[in-house]
């Protein structure tokens, strides 16, 4: 799947969404720290 960080934040994304899913929740906020002090940030909406 690419690179660490990009492995790290595909299986985050899809842990979240599942778990929006599987919990019926609405949101979810996902960060990945990467070297350097660089980070990302993905904020998930489910709409239903």
């Amino acid at each position: 799947m690419g690179e660490p960080y990009a492995r790290a934040g595909a299986r985050l994304s899809t842990t979240a969404l599942s778990t929006l899913r599987h919990d019926d929740l609405t949101t979810a906020l996902i960060s990945v720290v990467a070297a350097g002090g660089q980070g990302m940030a993905l904020l998930l909406e489910r709409i239903s």
